[in-house]
């Protein structure tokens, strides 16, 4: 499966609301008190906006509730794709396959989590890498045409329905959700 580095790409936060520039939770956004967690610990939606010091740019986390995953065929990691799940639809309910979810709003997991659980995602920005250090190797799939300096939107990366980015190109019905710096590899 084809990808690019999460240190590559710039996500455009298309979840709605204003996020708060306010310090980080206390126990970091991977912290066991508030992310992967059955109960929400912030509100729904709510959003936070950092300065990340590695990659000398704002970085936008939201908090969202994982509703489904491809269990079998691909576990939720640091650097997987989300969209919002199409059968609720409720904006704040995200899975990672990609024959379930609109494509106009994406955010990158920041860890592994379990089906139906709330955790942090990152939806905007520069990676966080000095705020979760696994996104500073982790990789986002994508359909193996991705080019330096190209917009993205959601897809099918190719890879049994493993949600990706795939080249704007063409196609102007959907809101791009990222930037690349890299070509895909």
């Amino acid at each position: 499966m084809a990808a690019v580095a999460c240190t590559s790409v710039k996500l455009y936060d298309n979840f709605p609301g204003v996020a708060k520039a306010e310090e980080k939770p206390v126990d970091g956004f991977t912290g066991s008190y508030h992310h992967n967690q059955a109960y929400e610990r912030y509100r729904a939606g709510e959003k936070i906006c950092v300065y990340d010091d590695i990659s000398k740019g704002w970085a936008t986390f939201v908090y969202l509730k994982l509703v489904d995953q491809l269990a079998t065929s691909y576990v939720l990691a640091a650097g997987n794709l989300v969209g919002v799940y199409t059968t609720t639809p409720l904006y704040y309910e995200v899975s990672n396959d990609q024959s379930g979810v609109y494509m106009n709003q994406g955010a990158v997991a920041l860890s592994a989590m379990t089906t139906t659980y709330w955790g942090w995602f990152w939806c905007g920005g520069v990676c966080p890498q000095s705020h979760v250090t696994a996104l500073a190797t982790a990789t986002i799939p994508t359909d193996g045409n991705i080019a330096a300096g190209s917009s993205a939107i959601l897809g099918d990366s190719g890879a049994n329905n493993v949600l990706g980015l795939l080249p704007c190109g063409a196609n102007t019905v959907l809101t791009p959700v990222a930037e690349s710096y890299a070509a895909d590899a």
